[in-house]
């Protein structure tokens, strides 16, 4: 159940690359992309893009607050120890959820404004939105990637016991905790506004490099920096001629120009190369992390909690002929259980 009601029916007619953008990737500047990572770039922002219409527009989330009571629905095979592992599991569950719908959400406004803005050549706008998008995209692989080991070590030992249970919540709502509510801004009197201290982004992108095996990242986000800073970053981006020093004279030219949208240098390059791994890797780590999400679910039994409303809830038996946890096995034949496989 995803919330069908609540869906924005709107058919996708966005065209993410110009014939113009294509051909000053490809052609101009220092360093280019090839057809295929143009065409990639164009395919990744539809796709994102695409999801973010599909998904809801409105969603619940709760955190650490599980039901008080209980009453399973249909569900009489199971035990009152796996009702009561659904029932404190369940808030986890949604908070995972939320935190996938808030980057694609998020994603989705920096991909259309980061198109746009290259399709014009502003490109110091270009780079401020690629170096959100590549935060957004460093931060959500990284995190999940750590709830989704802590998933599949918890899972491959016995069904919780009361203990275990409060041990890997705690262990899994810090990270949660950290991810939705997390801040670097501080309050008046010198005190995070929200009482989290959000991990540096320097130290998140540093992980996604290793994670994703990805050389330069950190090289290339800093190339970014440089440009939405006032500095010699976005300076070059009005640059059209660079003189070099007259015979006799002290004096060095530069051409600059309002419309110049940064054919000297490398910024359009990397610009659209950052843009295209972070939509690349998000769209992994996202699909990654659904198939997790859905195996905690039908683990913990929490559909048989009575109906959550919010985002990421699938029964048993929906879809086709595969198990919505994405292991390849047949729906009939999948186990979901602590302590084993499948």
């Amino acid at each position: 159940m995803r919330n069908e009601d609540d869906r924005e029916e709107q058919p996708m007619k966005w065209a993410p690359i110009s014939a113009e953008l294509g051909d000053l990737l490809r052609s101009k500047g220092n360093h280019h992309l090839s057809e295929d990572e143009v065409m990639q770039a164009g395919l990744h922002a539809k796709m994102i893009v695409g999801w973010a219409e599909k998904v809801p527009p409105v969603s619940v989330f709760f955190f650490d607050e599980p039901y008080d009571v209980v009453l399973a629905v249909g569900k009489s095979s199971l035990t009152k120890e796996e009702i009561g592992i659904a029932v404190y599991l369940q808030p986890l569950h949604s908070a995972m959820c939320a935190i996938a719908l808030l980057a694609l959400w998020k994603s989705e406004q920096l991909i259309r404004g980061l198109f746009d803005a290259m399709n014009k050549g502003q490109f110091i706008a270009a780079a401020t939105l690629a170096r959100g998008l590549v935060e957004i995209s460093a931060a959500f692989g990284v995190e999940t990637h750590g709830l989704g080991a802590a998933w599949r070590e918890r899972k491959a030992r016995s069904a919780p016991n009361a203990q275990s249970l409060t041990e890997f919540s705690n262990q899994c709502t810090r990270m949660l905790a950290q991810t939705i509510f997390g801040t670097r801004q501080k309050a008046s009197d010198g005190s995070l506004a929200a009482g989290i201290q959000r991990t540096n982004i320097v130290t998140l992108i540093k992980k996604a490099e290793k994670l994703s095996s990805t050389e330069r990242l950190l090289q290339f986000y800093e190339v970014l920096c440089d440009t939405v800073h006032p500095s010699m970053g976005s300076n070059r981006t009005f640059f059209t001629q660079e003189l070099q020093k007259l015979p006799g004279s002290p004096r060095v030219g530069f051409r600059i120009e309002r419309r110049a949208s940064a054919l000297l240098g490398d910024l359009p390059y990397v610009t659209a190369k950052t843009s295209l791994w972070a939509m690349q890797w998000l769209g992994q780590m996202w699909t990654n992390f659904e198939l997790a999400r859905n195996d905690f679910f039908l683990t913990t039994k929490l559909y048989a909690l009575p109906g959550p409303r919010y985002f990421g809830v699938i029964s048993p038996d929906r879809g086709g002929e595969y198990c919505a946890c994405g292991n390849g096995q047949q729906k009939e034949k999948c186990l979901h259980r602590f302590g084993g496989e499948g």
